[in-house]
This record gives C-alpha cells, sequence and structure tokens, in this order.
C-alpha cells in the first residue's frame, strides 16, 4: 500500500491518479470546449490595429513675429509641451466628438454571410463599409431609430424587405443630436422599391443603388447610431502615449473590423486636434487686435477733430505756425497729456483683466500687458501661470477622471491661488491708476493755468496743435501695436503636425488568434473536469480506502473485500479463485491471528446501515471458515429484514425466532447447506416484537449449547444505525467485525460506533471495507496487476 509522504510527491501522483481514472471527462471536456473555440474563430469579425505619429514642437511660426509678440499667447516664447496633458487633449470626449462629426459614420452596415453556421442562427455578421450594392441616405430633418437592427434583404434589383423587430429603443434627432422618444416595443415588416423614399414615425430613409455593384440577393442590416453612441465608442479605443518618457513623439493607436474607417477616423482626429490648437493659439491674438482696434477708434475720432478744430481756428485767424515765447510751456503740458492717456489706457486694460477674471471660470484668454503697451512684469507671470494652470486641468479628461482626483485637485488649488493673486494685484494697480490720474489732473490744471495767462489766440491755437500732436503719437503708437499683432497672428501656425498618416499596424489580424484560442480552449477543456473532480473528492465523505478510515476511527483494520465477484452471492464457493475469494480469506487469516483464540467462536458481524453488504460478509466469511475445516454455524439474527435464505436456496419458514418462541426444537431449526462444515439458522418467520426475542434467556442458552457443538458461530446482527438488537446481543459475542463499504458509507456514519470503542463499551471490533474497487483506489491500485494469480 502507497503512504502519502510529506514533500506533497505522492499527493501530485494521487491527483494524477484521480484524473487517469475519470480520463472520459477530460476527453468530453476538451472536444467540447475545442468546438466552441473552432465556432468562435470561425464567427468572429477579424479586427486590425491601426497607428498614426504625431510630432508635438514647443515652437513654431514665424521668429520675427514670435520675438514681437512672444507673449501674445502662453505657449510662444517657448513654453514646454507637457506630454500628458497633449494625451488627455487628443483622447478627451470633445475632440473625438469634433472627429466623428465630420465623419459618414452615422450609419453602419452589416451582412449576414451564407454559410453553415449561419443556417443555425446569425452567427458570423461582418460589418461593410464601401463595398455595398447599395447606400442608406437619412432624411436628417426627421426622427430616426438608433441603436437598432433595419434588416434588409434584397428580393430583387428593385425590390428588397424591410424588416424591423427590436425591444425599448428611442428615436433620435439627428440634427440637435437629442434623443426624441422611447418606444417599448418596433415591429415592422414591408416589401419596397429600390430609390422609393420609406418614412413613418421610427424612420425617414432611401435605399440608393451603386452603380457597377449588382443588387443580387443577400440578408443585410444597418444601424443608425448617435453621436453620444459613436463618440464614446471611438474614445474608448483610441490610446495615445508617447514613444519614450522624454519624447515628444506622440503614437495613436486603435482598432476596429474596417479599416477604411478606423484610418479615416485617426486621420480626421489628428486633423481637428490640429485645428484646435491653432484656433486656442489665435484666440489671444484675436482678443488683443479687438482690443486695440477699440482703443485705436477712440484715438483717430478725438485726432480728426482735433485736426479739424486746429484747421477753423487757422482760418478763421489767419495763423500760421506762431512761435511764441512761451513753446515750454505747452510741450510740458503736451508731455502730461501723453502720460495720462497711458495711465488711462493701463487703467482701463486692468479693469478689462478684471472684468474677464469674473466671467470666465473654465478657460483664460486675455491678451497680455506687453501686447497693448503696458509694462508689468508682475501681471504678466501671473496671467502666464493661471493660461498653464487652465491648459494643464484641460489635460484631464472629464469622462476619465473622478473630481476627487488628487492631480486634478492640486490644479483647482493653484488656478483659485493663482486667480485671487492676480485680482488683488489688478485690484492695487487699479488704485494706483486711479491715484496717477489724480495727480496728472492737477498738474495739467496747473500747467492749463499757466497757459491761461497768454494772449487768447496765441494760446487757443498752442491748444489745438498740443492736442493735434498728442493724439497723432497715440495713433502712430497704436497702430504700431497693431501691425505686431496682425503679423504674429498671420504667421501662426499650430505647434503640432503629423508625421505619420494613419496605417494598418499590421497585415494580420490582432483578433481572434486561432493558436492562442485553441490553447485557452485547451486549457478550460482540462480546467473545468479537474475542479469539478477536485470539489467533487472534497464534498465527498465516503469512505474510500484504509486511509480514510484510519482518519475517522482508531478501531483496527481488518481487511479489505474486493468488489471483482459482484453478482456472485456466494463468491467463496462460485469462484474460488478470484480475487474476491482471495479477500475473504486475508480476511480469515487475519481474525485468526488478531482476535480468535480457543475461548472466542462467537463473532457478529454488522454495520451502520443497510447495503453495506454485512449479510454478504457474514455468509462468505461462514463459507471461507468451513472451508477451512472449521465447523461453522451462521445464525441470522436481523429478524426484521432476513434476506440469507436467499443465498443457500432454503426455506425461511423456520428459524431463529422459531426456536425462541419454542415452535420447533433447535435441531428443526438447523439447516445444512451444500458446503462443507457449514450449518445456517435463518431468521424465521419475521416476529411482532424481534428485540424482546433476541434479549429471551433462550437466546443465550441457545448460544451456550452451540459453543459445545461448533468452532465458529457467525451472527448476522441489523445494522446498528436503525435498530438496537446489536447491544442486545453483545454480551454474547467475543468478536465484532464493522462493515463499511467503499464509496457508500459516510464517515459521519461511523460516529456511533466510535464512541462505543472510544468508551470501551465494545472489545475485539475490527473494520472491513467491503466492494472495494481497486481500479478506483490509488491505495491498491497495484492489485489491478495481478493478472494469472486470480480468475
Amino acid at each position: 500500500m502507497k503512504k502519502e509522504s510529506k514533500d506533497g510527491e505522492l499527493n501530485l501522483s494521487l491527483l494524477l491518479f484521480k484524473f487517469r481514472n475519470q480520463w472520459y471527462y477530460f476527453v468530453l471536456s476538451v472536444l467540447v470546449t475545442l468546438a466552441a473555440a473552432f465556432f468562435f474563430t470561425r464567427s468572429a469579425s477579424p479586427r486590425y490595429g491601426f497607428k498614426a505619429r504625431m510630432l508635438m514642437e514647443e515652437e513654431s511660426g514665424s521668429k520675427r513675429a514670435q520675438d514681437a509678440l512672444k507673449l501674445l499667447d502662453p505657449r510662444f516664447g517657448g513654453a514646454k509641451v507637457v506630454m500628458s496633458d497633449e494625451v488627455g487633449l487628443i483622447t478627451s470626449s470633445a475632440m473625438v466628438k469634433r472627429a466623428v462629426e465630420r465623419l459618414d459614420f452615422t450609419v453602419s452596415y452589416f451582412h449576414v454571410e451564407n454559410g453553415w453556421l449561419n443556417r443555425l442562427g446569425d452567427y458570423v455578421v461582418r460589418e461593410k463599409y464601401e463595398d455595398l450594392p447599395f447606400k442608406v441616405v437619412l432624411n436628417p430633418a426627421d426622427n430616426q431609430l438608433v441603436g437598432a437592427p433595419v434588416y434588409i434583404t434584397l428580393l430583387s434589383p428593385k425590390q428588397y424587405q424591410l424588416r424591423v423587430k427590436t425591444k425599448r429603443v428611442n428615436t433620435y434627432n439627428l440634427q440637435d443630436h437629442q434623443p426624441v422618444r422611447t418606444y417599448s416595443e418596433v415591429d415592422i415588416t414591408k416589401t419596397l422599391d429600390v430609390n422609393q423614399p420609406y418614412q413613418d414615425e421610427y424612420l425617414s430613409f432611401k435605399i440608393i443603388p451603386k452603380p457597377n455593384r449588382p443588387m443580387d440577393g443577400g440578408k443585410y442590416f444597418f444601424v443608425i447610431n448617435d453621436l453620444d453612441y459613436l463618440t464614446k465608442t471611438y474614445q474608448s479605443k483610441v490610446v495615445a502615449k508617447p514613444l519614450d518618457r522624454d519624447s515628444r513623439l506622440l503614437e495613436l493607436t486603435t482598432q476596429g473590423e474596417i479599416p477604411e474607417k478606423e484610418i479615416r477616423f485617426l486621420n480626421k482626429l489628428m486633423e481637428v486636434y490640429i485645428e484646435s490648437d491653432l484656433e486656442e493659439k489665435n484666440q489671444t491674438g484675436i482678443k488683443t487686435l479687438n482690443f486695440i482696434d477699440k482703443q485705436l477708434s477712440q484715438v483717430s475720432d478725438s485726432l480728426r477733430r482735433a485736426q479739424q478744430a486746429l484747421a477753423r481756428f487757422q482760418r478763421s485767424e489767419r495763423l500760421i505756425d506762431p512761435r511764441i515765447q512761451s513753446g515750454n510751456v505747452f510741450q510740458r503740458l503736451e508731455a502730461l497729456q501723453t502720460e495720462r492717456d497711458r495711465t488711462l489706457l493701463g487703467l482701463k486694460y486692468y479693469q478689462n483683466v478684471l472684468t474677464t477674471l469674473r466671467n470666465q471660470t473654465e478657460s483664460f484668454t486675455a491678451a497680455l500687458p506687453a501686447s497693448v503697451g503696458v509694462d508689468n512684469a508682475g501681471v504678466n507671470s501671473l496671467m502666464l501661470q493661471l493660461s498653464d494652470l487652465y491648459r494643464q486641468r484641460a489635460g484631464f479628461n472629464v469622462y476619465s477622471t473622478k473630481k476627487d482626483n488628487p492631480l486634478l485637485q492640486g490644479v483647482e488649488s493653484k488656478i483659485t491661488s493663482t486667480k485671487q493673486s492676480l485680482v488683488d494685484q489688478l485690484t492695487s494697480l487699479v488704485s494706483s491708476a486711479n491715484l496717477n490720474l489724480s495727480d496728472l489732473d492737477r498738474r495739467i490744471a496747473q500747467a492749463e493755468g499757466n497757459v491761461y495767462r497768454m494772449p487768447g489766440e496765441e494760446m487757443e491755437l498752442l491748444n489745438l496743435q498740443g492736442k493735434t500732436s498728442l493724439n497723432d503719437k497715440t495713433s502712430d503708437f497704436l497702430q504700431e501695436k497693431r501691425t505686431e499683432a496682425a503679423i504674429a497672428l498671420a504667421t501662426n501656425v499650430a505647434d503640432k503636425r503629423v508625421i505619420d498618416d494613419a496605417q494598418l499596424a499590421s497585415e494580420e489580424p490582432i483578433f481572434p488568434k486561432a493558436k492562442p484560442i485553441f490553447l485557452i480552449a485547451l486549457l478550460i477543456g482540462l480546467f473545468i473536469p479537474a475542479s469539478v473532480i477536485l470539489v467533487k473528492d472534497k464534498l465527498d465523505t465516503t469512505i474510500k480506502g484504509k486511509e480514510d478510515l484510519n482518519e475517522v476511527t482508531r478501531i483496527p483494520f481488518l481487511g479489505m473485500i474486493s468488489n471483482a465477484g459482484k453478482g456472485s452471492k456466494l463468491a467463496i464457493i462460485e469462484k474460488p479463485k478470484s480475487l474476491i475469494a482471495e479477500s475473504f480469506r486475508s480476511v480469515r487469516v487475519n481474525l485468526q491471528y488478531l482476535a480468535i483464540g480457543t475461548s472466542k467462536k462467537v463473532i457478529g458481524v454488522t454495520s451502520s446501515v443497510s447495503g453495506e453488504g454485512k449479510t454478504f460478509c457474514s455468509v462468505n466469511l461462514s463459507c471461507e471458515l468451513a472451508l477451512s475445516g472449521k465447523k461453522t454455524l451462521l445464525i441470522e439474527t436481523d429478524l426484521r429484514k432476513p434476506t440469507v435464505s436467499r443465498y443457500f436456496g432454503t426455506a425461511n419458514k423456520v428459524g431463529l425466532s422459531s426456536y425462541l418462541i419454542k415452535s420447533n426444537p433447535l435441531d428443526e431449526v438447523i439447516h445444512k447447506t451444500k458446503v462443507k462444515n457449514l450449518d445456517v439458522i435463518t431468521s424465521g418467520p419475521v416476529p411482532p416484537n424481534p428485540i424482546e426475542l433476541l434479549g429471551m434467556p433462550e437466546m443465550e442458552s441457545l448460544l451456550h449449547t452451540l459453543r459445545e457443538v461448533y468452532d465458529y458461530i457467525i451472527l448476522d446482527i441489523p445494522p446498528i444505525g436503525f435498530v438496537s438488537d446489536y447491544f442486545i446481543l453483545l454480551r454474547h459475542i467475543d468478536a465484532n467485525i464493522y462493515v463499511v463499504r467503499h464509496k457508500y458509507t459516510t464517515r459521519d456514519m461511523l460516529e456511533p460506533i466510535n464512541e462505543l470503542y472510544n468508551e470501551n463499551k465494545i472489545n475485539h471490533l475490527y473494520m472491513v471495507i467491503n466492494g472495494m474497487d481497486f481500479n478506483s483506489s490509488y491505495e491498491y491500485g497495484y492489485k489491478t496487476k495481478s493478472a494469472g494469480y486470480y480468475k
């Protein structure tokens, strides 16, 4: 018998033995999983991989324009590209939505191919794009049924059948991209002509045949997609990542069934991304031009009015460029006026930026100080920081980043603090500008007082000349700044450009791959029966061998009876050279050495429940003892369920019950058998009080008398799990055999006999395993190699 080792080597052998013993489950499971894998590979649509590359440049456009207006946009002047932000922007829902809107992906086409699989159902369905014999033209003004398959069966080149049967679907407005109504069920079946418009409350379209593509028979269906579904679908597929950590090359990848569609999508996504980048860069320049144009318009009006007033005065007074001594007074006045205009321009700018800050919460696009002639490095720095922080926040995908993301919260906190610092500084600058204006107004009033002391005509002339000169200089300054802004805007280009257009990553589909799928199917086919066998083995609490018996009881083990001769009641007689006959000889020998002395003649045989084979063991053990030359008597004490007479073909009209009730004498209840040295007392008629009969003094007297006649007396006793007869007879028994059946008796059934044995209420008790299947036993598997020894 094999012993389990602690190193686990035998455990693996035992496991393999259990699997090998039920090999047919593995074969069946593998066949099923491989068939499923074959079915899947034949029905699954091939999916391909696609890739494209973009370069994220740090500075682009005219160098001269960049130097002239490098502060017009935060990315001008060498701002670093944050690749994680770019990845978030290009894969954002808004960017994907813009790309999908420009593509004709609203209708998806599918073809149900002809094949043996599709005879069982529509299992092999392939998506189509251009290679179709027809095209569906939707009426965008009408509502359309979205997400439902619309089947088109071509009946002839001029007719087709329309069929829609679905539940819980919505109609959708293709113009404003909003759901209109939900229907619990839609069922349409109609025959229509090609080119005939179809319209109802669910659909509005027309089938147009394609030239050079005959409208032959076939089964197709199309699905109308809403914009949100397309956006989510393509956003979930597209992946963007830098080639390496420090690279500014961004690789875009996606996968799909139709190469033309995926290539067009990737190219369109890169196109709208570059457009978006350029629009964002131009936005600041446009705001700067608008601000300068507004100021320039006001100055131009003032200059025109001043020039007209000067001309009228010179004509009316006939004064031409008089030379007066007080020219310095007007020069000072002119300088003060110029400084006041610059201060006023700065004040208006600061107030405009404050208004922008209060109104814009999701972004910040305002002209920087230097772009409008206002020189303030602190404000310029804070505005650059704020613009960069808004760009970082835009890099977080609103669909994939939760609000409690610590990175997003950190950026939000920086935006709040930077924005507050900028508001505080601008408020301070507005206050300072107001104070400066008040001081300039005071100084201008003082200078004007000096002018008032001049002669009236000269003073008026010089005043008009000063206003004209001041407005002229202010106009020239604003024209210069506008020219610089216009140059930068005209020469501005995006910082991103396409390096590699979208293309197939490989000619081979990335899915399905037959080898991995069949390998996985094989592993699953092996795993399922292995798991079932292991779980079943863990849940199985029956006794499967001596090792199991030793785990639940300390009762000595006497032997085991093979099941090789099942079907034969008197196996020891009918198959004397069989493995089962040898099993009983082994039990008999062990019994003689372990249990039987000269005074131990009465042997009781019982079990836990019915069906464990205690009567079979009693009969054949009695035969074996008799064949060994011992005079043996078998007494059937199971008065409730007599079966011994069937083994020997004797009548059960008289027996033990007849003797105990004194209906028949002893010599009439003892039956001779065909087996030499073996007599048998059957149970006799079933009495109404079996336990009372077995407890009568006549039973004790009977056994005492029989001890003098026979070498061995075998008692076939009822199971202890059903009745208490065993405990009545226990005082007459010299040795006890407890029968358990292989893969039938459970461990909990042995608890009663264990308690009796552990409490020393039963002595000379031995265990026998009946019905042992050596083919399914790892412990005694070697006995299957006994060819030539047993028949």
